[in-house]
């Protein structure tokens, strides 16, 4: 299986989906993985075979991702909807549940956790794209050109889309996050199927930009929580990760220095022991981390 595939993998019907539970797992503690744009709950199967039992996993599909449909065209689309959606998934989870989410999807769990406070136990955020945090005055000083970087990204899909051009916009994205080359080595078929979800991907830009979460109130969010960066990654993700850090009260980091924003796939060697040691132990696997 290429990088593609298993970065963009589809879940078959077994596969991680919208709702996996493990065997025997009945009463214990649940964690919730979360993915990011233009991926799906699938991007997760290996990580919730290395905790079950010991923990029932779910990993649903966001809005326009996997089998979840898009968003009504005729409706604004709002993080709050997103993290609604994402509610109502983990219903029936023995709580506190523990999140383990990658980019936008460590934005959705960020909000979810905001909201509901005594239902998680912890979080591992994997570069949230909190960007919202690179225009506040304060928590963003001197952060303009990271704030220009991914502006120009947002622009550039939004631009494709409205033109009628999502491969452009799809490509934009692709090769922001995965480095030069990335589209043109994508399948065909790929392609399309991201060309397809151009219009989401847009209104996970929107959903983000227009948030009202008050993001000093993260202060206030003492939930354990592991961020996680790669050293290769945008500026404008580590620019964020490491805001994001500073703002939550009982939040550790870690840097992967060789890796990019992709993590989860590219370096699952490292991020699944990760995830391991701090869904298990509640403690970050130090060797794991260099």
């Amino acid at each position: 299986m290429n990088f593609a595939d298993r970065l963009f993998r589809r879940p078959a019907v077994a596969d991680v989906g919208p709702d996996r539970r493990a065997s025997g797992a009945s009463g214990g503690r649940a964690v919730v993985f979360v993915h990011g744009s233009l991926a799906s709950g699938g991007m997760w199967k290996s990580y919730a075979g290395a905790v079950e039992p010991q923990f029932s996993t779910r990993a649903p599909d966001l809005v326009g991702h996997g089998r979840n449909p898009a968003w009504p065209p005729d409706r604004r689309f709002r993080l709050a909807d997103e993290v609604a959606g994402l509610a109502g998934r983990v219903e029936g989870l023995c709580e506190p549940i523990d999140i383990v989410a990658h980019s936008y999807g460590g934005l959705v769990a960020l909000r979810f956790a905001w909201e509901n406070f005594d239902r998680v136990r912890s979080l591992m955020l994997i570069e949230p794209t909190c960007f919202r945090v690179l225009s506040d005055p304060v928590l963003g000083e001197g952060a303009g050109a990271e704030r220009a970087e991914i502006a120009a990204v947002a622009d550039a899909v939004r631009q494709g889309v409205r033109l009628g051009e999502p491969a452009a916009a799809m490509c934009r994205f692709v090769e922001y996050w995965n480095g030069p080359g990335a589209w043109r080595a994508l399948a065909d078929d790929l392609k399309d199927r991201f060309a397809g979800q151009a219009v989401s991907v847009m209104g996970n830009f929107d959903a983000a930009d227009t948030d009202e979460m008050p993001l000093a109130e993260l202060r206030d969010l003492a939930i354990p929580t592991l961020l996680v960066s790669g050293g290769r990654s945008t500026a404008a993700a580590r620019r964020t990760t490491a805001i994001v850090a500073g703002l939550l009260p009982r939040a550790e980091a870690v840097e992967i220095a060789d890796a990019g924003h992709m993590s989860p796939v590219t370096h699952a060697g490292v991020v699944r022991p990760l995830v391991e040691g701090w869904l298990k132990e509640g403690r970050v696997v130090p060797q794991m981390a260099a």
